[in-house]
């Protein structure tokens, strides 16, 4: 355990050999659930797992230390691979762990594997991605609590189909 960015960071290392390969998990995603990627990573490549603060794991739990802003979470991974890692590093990013290592501006990163990144662009959502199409019933009730009628959508449609019933 030790500071990043000013938050407790947890990280599990294993394997030897270069570059070192940092893996950011995603969220709700731990340093422990990516430990059978590390086996197999660590065969070949000195393995660096770190527990992303604000998300479960060994890491800070403190979620304000962000404040929602990505700049944070790539300041910390650069500290977190300071010190790590004494040469290049290839960061491997899931989901939040992608957009994490795309804000990093480490000068150590010298390449980076994104899987199923997330969070790179602001959540946008109509109403209409909400509702089922018309007439169709919401998947798995027949009614509303405190309401005798069916549970259907609207007559008109918010926005694109994306349920079938």
């Amino acid at each position: 355990m030790f500071q990043a960015g000013g938050a407790d960071t947890h990280t599990v290392v294993a394997g030897s050999g270069g570059p070192t390969v940092v893996v950011v998990p995603g969220t709700n995603f731990t340093a422990a659930a990516c430990l059978p990627l590390a086996t197999a990573l660590a065969a070949r490549y000195r393995t660096v797992l770190v527990d992303v603060p604000g998300q479960p794991g060994l890491s800070s739990g403190e979620r304000g230390l962000a404040e929602g802003r990505l700049d944070w979470y790539g300041a910390w991974l650069s500290d977190v691979i300071t010190a790590c890692a004494s040469g290049p590093v290839i960061v491997l990013g899931h989901s939040f762990g992608a957009a994490i290592a795309l804000s990093s501006a480490s000068p150590r990163i010298d390449g980076q594997i994104l899987v199923s990144p997330g969070g790179l662009t602001g959540l946008r959502l109509t109403p209409g991605v909400l509702l089922p199409p018309p007439g169709s019933r919401f998947p798995g009730h027949g009614t509303a609590p405190g309401c005798s009628a069916p549970c259907t959508a609207p007559a008109a449609p918010l926005g694109p189909r994306w349920w079938t019933g």
